[in-house]
């Protein structure tokens, strides 16, 4: 029978490559065998030698694809005929990588149907290069066209629909993945109830996803609720499961699309499952006077749930992230579920690259062009923020004309942007963001910084503004460390990483349903920002973060039954995680964990344990 290898990184993700157990459940499917290597664990040209597979597959994200490039070039020059292929995020908008590196194809978008087609077709020695989402050397001038801003992408006659009937996709091949790494004890497992999102976040992929994807079948799909329960039902009798986290970009909660979806599951699952879960939803869509959703998904057994914020300041959030969420429907939806005793996570961007305020002592000419740059940056990103962008174009225009006196007419300006939320330095910015959260008592909270990623319309904004030179490869495959954009300081990136790691501390306080904890939270929080941000403490940040985080993720947002050793090796592994991803260690090509759990008593070569970093 034919072989696929599925090649991928042991570089800390904490959540089950659900890609690869999807992908390798469709090639069993159709007639193939599996297998499994880890590029951190095994030399990837040994394995490929030793097992023989005739395609090497590879999902790339971008941040951490340099490693499978380089993997794949290894392997090329080593046993040039074998083939291999890359898909993926980094893979759909940089799909010219087929033309720099030795790939035999790469696969573009939702691939469920064309993979399968890519394999009969190697099977068979057959052309692919009319598989639709599938681009070849061959077949790359023809299938591929330049955007106005310099970026490639398929044409949209070489992408198919949509995948819509959910339920036909096998169950997700998890045996390859628990068999042959660590995941096997990490005992939450993650699952997918939906796909989609119409939402319009600048950092996301999901905008660019669904501007490829236009006429060709609706935005949101569903598995049935029987079907999601039944493979739930499976994974439970196959492998220790003690929680669930559905990882739906956004669950389904959607009005009227979802309601009798979402009343059926807190019907079944609890019968069928009864497993405590995790889910991620946005605030403005279970903002309820009735809290009909956040009480449904209470009944169904929810523990705790991701309501992002992103930006706790109202000028980068409706400006430059475009979140379409007020801040009415965040202090409800919070409030609501703090009142169900259902535990929230929230993730905040810190480094966002916002306009600040213009320097009222400044020349005319200055202030203008500072004043205008701040009316042009609201209205560039989006424009379906043309109608904001107005209604603070025409409050500063009628500020002008009230007085003759311009020292009073730039203070009135001024109070106009600060009432908007331009603030006067970037790190202010930060800083509200900290302190959004803990007003809003979120149980627990990860801060990362902003990277600007292909493909995505915050990347193209600061390439477009020199924040970032647009070499995405110099990313670091994490994005809590610090900034990659020029437009900051050194000591702004100090501080911004500082408050990435104080912003979860303080949450332990803030987030506690215990009075005490909880009116400790803001004399805690002033002195973290106001004192601790600018001290060159990071590392010793790092670690009390790791105790914080790991406390708050088993006691609020995955409660589960552990073993004294469970938890000592969870928390330890999860420390040495945090020291990678906040400060980029380790540097030698070995990494840390593997050093250091070398002589273990676990499988040989497993991958690194516990729950994710959300």
């Amino acid at each position: 029978m034919p072989k696929v290898l599925f090649a991928m990184r042991d570089d800390g993700d904490m959540t089950e490559p659900m890609n690869i157990m999807l992908l390798s459940a469709l090639a069993k499917r159709h007639g193939w065998t599996t297998d499994l290597v880890v590029l951190e664990r095994d030399d990837i040209v040994d394995v490929v030698r030793r097992k023989g597979p005739d395609v090497v597959a590879f999902s790339a994200i971008t941040g951490s694809h340099q490693e499978l490039l380089k993997a794949n070039t290894a392997i090329k020059n080593a046993v040039p005929s074998i083939k291999t292929v890359i898909g993926g995020p980094f893979a759909t908008f940089s799909p010219q990588t087929i033309r720099t590196h030795p790939f035999d194809a790469v696969g573009v978008g939702e691939c469920d149907d064309a993979w399968p087609e890519l394999l009969r077709g190697w099977e068979n020695n057959r052309s692919v290069d009319n598989i639709h989402n599938i681009v070849t050397k061959e077949n790359a001038e023809r299938v591929l066209k330049k955007t106005l801003d310099k970026q490639w992408l398929i044409k949209p006659e070489h992408l198919r629909a949509r995948k819509v009937a959910l339920d036909d996709l096998p169950f997700m091949d998890r045996d390859l993945i628990y068999e042959n790494t660590g995941f096997a004890k990490r005992f939450k497992r993650t699952m997918m109830a939906s796909r989609g999102c119409p939402k319009r976040c600048t950092y996301c992929f999901e905008h660019a996803w669904n501007g490829m994807y236009v006429g060709k079948g609706p935005i949101l799909t569903r598995h049935s609720v029987e079907r999601l329960c039944a493979e739930l039902r499976e994974l439970k009798e196959r492998w220790d499961t003690r929680f669930i986290k559905f990882y739906d970009d956004v669950f389904p909660v959607f009005p009227n699309t979802d309601d009798e979806w979402l009343e059926e599951f807190a019907e079944v699952y609890p019968r069928e499952v009864g497993l405590p879960f995790h889910c991620l939803v946005r605030a403005e869509l279970v903002n309820e006077p009735d809290g009909r959703k956040l009480k449904l998904l209470k009944k169904a057994g929810i523990a705790s749930l991701t309501m992002s914020i992103e930006s706790g300041n109202a000028f980068a959030r409706d400006f430059v992230l475009i979140r379409d969420m007020t801040n009415e429907d965040m202090r409800n939806s919070f409030k609501i579920a703090r009142e169900l005793k259902i535990h929230t996570f929230a993730n905040t961007i810190l480094a966002i690259p916002s306009p600040t305020l213009p320097d009222i002592h400044a020349s005319q000419e200055e202030y203008d062009a500072q004043l205008g740059k701040i009316i042009s940056v609201a209205s560039e990103v989006d424009p379906h923020r043309k109608m904001k962008v107005k209604k603070l174009s025409e409050r500063v225009q009628e500020a002008k004309t009230l007085t003759d006196d311009e020292a009073q007419r730039r203070i009135d300006i001024q109070g106009i942007l600060l009432d908007a939320g331009v603030r006067a330095e970037p790190i202010d910015y930060d800083k509200e963001s900290i302190w959004y959260n803990v007003d809003l008592n979120v149980s627990f909270g990860e801060f990362p910084i902003l990277f600007p990623y292909a493909g995505t319309q915050l990347g193209e904004y600061a390439v477009r503004h020199n924040y970032f030179d647009g070499n995405y490869d110099k990313l670091h495959a994490s994005y809590q460390t610090v900034s990659p954009l020029d437009c900051f300081t050194e000591k702004e990136k100090l501080q911004q990483q500082n408050l990435a790691l104080l912003g979860t501390i303080v949450l332990f306080f803030a987030g506690s349903f215990h009075p005490v904890l909880n009116k400790l939270a803001k004399p805690v929080t002033r002195f973290a920002v106001d004192v601790l941000a600018d001290l060159p403490l990071t590392s010793v940040y790092v670690r009390v973060y790791s105790v914080a985080k790991n406390y708050m993720h088993s006691s609020r947002m995955y409660p589960m039954k552990y073993s004294l050793r469970e938890r000592a090796h969870y928390l330890w592994e999860n420390l040495v995680l945090d020291t990678f991803k906040q400060l980029k260690k380790p540097t030698s090509h070995e990494p840390a964990w593997r050093k250091i759990f070398k002589n273990r008593n676990d499988r040989p070569g497993q991958t690194l344990g516990g729950p994710p970093s959300i």
